[in-house]
């Protein structure tokens, strides 16, 4: 096991999602009027859906072998820390803090999963 690719696309991937909670949640939902809150609600969670799906497909792809193995431990050690510092420093209940890092990995595994499946097929294509 290559250690340093785990540690790099830990910490990456924290940093990414660092910044792109941190870009939603002081461009979305700092500024937006009291009418149109609801909408850059579920905007803002598309985009963190979308940005979590994006860096899981990005840490399957920079895996060096078994895509999907690898970015697994990598997602699942990623989600654990966050849960863990989330139950001990966060306001949240512990039933919300678990489904929120649960709704975390599961996006994060789709992004790995699709880039399995697209490599999958373009490999079915190619031969």
């Amino acid at each position: 096991m290559k250690l340093d690719y785990y540690i790099q696309h830990i910490v990456g991937s924290f940093l990414c999602i660092v910044i792109l909670v941190a870009s939603i949640r002081f461009t979305l939902w700092e500024y937006t009027p009291e009418p149109y809150y609801l909408v850059s609600a579920i905007f803002g969670i598309l985009v963190m859906f979308l940005g979590f799906v994006g860096i899981g497909y990005f840490n399957a792809k920079h895996a060096p072998k078994h895509k999907f193995k690898q970015s697994s431990y990598v997602h699942l050690t990623l989600v654990l820390s966050m849960f863990v510092t989330d139950l001990l420093f966060g306001q949240s209940e512990a039933y919300i803090v678990f489904i929120r890092n649960a709704c975390y990995l599961i996006a994060l595994q789709i992004g790995a999963y699709v880039f399995v499946k697209r490599q999958s097929r373009n490999l079915h294509f190619l031969k």
